[in-house]
């Protein structure tokens, strides 16, 4: 009987000493959570996006550049931001290009009346109001984004003007202008290859000097140089 109780108390003493062993663990692992939740936090790194990455190579390229070919180069990259930018700019413009405001009305009023279906309603609800404000011989200028060209045009004269929006913007026929006007289309004719030469005269002026100063030119800019060069050599006179 001795023996057996002896037995349980060795038992029972072995138990609780694991029994504190295992409270001192769990009390060392608390100790150890709780100095770690006092401990700074390091901020989570940044994924830095692909535009700031080439925002910085183009800063190293900037700094590092010495030569002529250096800066060249970073001219070339900052034409290409550039061109991009303008290419996302004119996803969202509304632009009348080379045709008569009226092109592309739905005939007849198929849903809608036929007046609401012209490009005029469709700008004007849209909120595109500028080519409605300006829509006319003596504000046509201000749909300009050139500051010559809107000087040029501003300081037409007022029947100069009536002819060139008529011709231009509403892209009426010289006998249609002719009756609009009170006058022959021959008249007409006349008039516009005066206007033509004495606008393209101003215009080959200021282009030259852009280049003269090593300034930019666009691609039709060029073209109206040479083309504008070939004519005045061809009949020895201001051009077309």
């Amino acid at each position: 009987m001795e023996f057996e109780l002896s037995q349980e108390e060795r038992i029972a003493a072995e138990l609780e000493d694991e029994r504190e062993q295992t409270l001192k663990i769990q009390l060392r692992q608390d100790e150890e959570s709780r100095r770690r939740s006092l401990e700074p936090k390091d901020p989570p790194k940044k994924k830095k996006l692909k535009r700031e990455l080439r925002r910085e190579a183009l800063t190293r390229l900037e700094e590092a550049a010495r030569t002529q070919s250096d800066f060249n180069e970073v001219v070339a990259w900052w034409d290409k931001l550039a061109e991009n930018r303008e290419r996302r700019e004119r996803d969202h413009e509304v632009l009348r290009g080379d045709v008569p405001l009226e092109y592309g009305a739905v005939q007849e009023g198929t849903i809608f009346p036929a007046s609401l279906c012209s490009p005029f309603w469709r700008e004007l609800c849209s909120g595109y109001f500028l080519n409605i404000i300006f829509d006319c011989p003596y504000e046509m200028h201000e749909l300009l984004a050139d500051d010559f060209l809107t000087k040029m045009i501003f300081e037409l004269k007022e029947d100069h003007k009536e002819l060139f929006y008529y011709k231009v913007l509403r892209r009426y026929s010289s006998t249609a202008l002719g009756a609009v006007l009170g006058q022959t289309d021959r008249n007409i004719r006349k008039k516009w290859t005066r206007l033509m030469k004495r606008m393209q005269k101003k215009l080959f002026k200021y282009l030259t000097d852009r280049k003269k100063a090593k300034l930019s030119l666009t691609q039709r800019e060029t073209a109206f140089l040479a083309q504008y060069r070939e004519s005045a050599l061809d009949d020895g006179k201001d051009g077309w």
